[in-house]
């Protein structure tokens, strides 16, 4: 939410703009290993 109105205001003045987000799901999947591959990927 907070990125789409910095997103809003670059398209306005025509600035290149990217919003990148990180999601944890650590507290609803506990036991679930972080693979650092995705971050290869993004």
């Amino acid at each position: 939410m907070e990125g789409f109105a910095a997103g809003q205001v670059c398209k306005a003045f025509g600035v290149p703009f990217i919003d990148i987000r990180v999601l944890s799901n650590s507290e609803l999947h506990p036991g679930e290993e972080f693979d650092k591959s995705y971050g290869l990927t993004a």
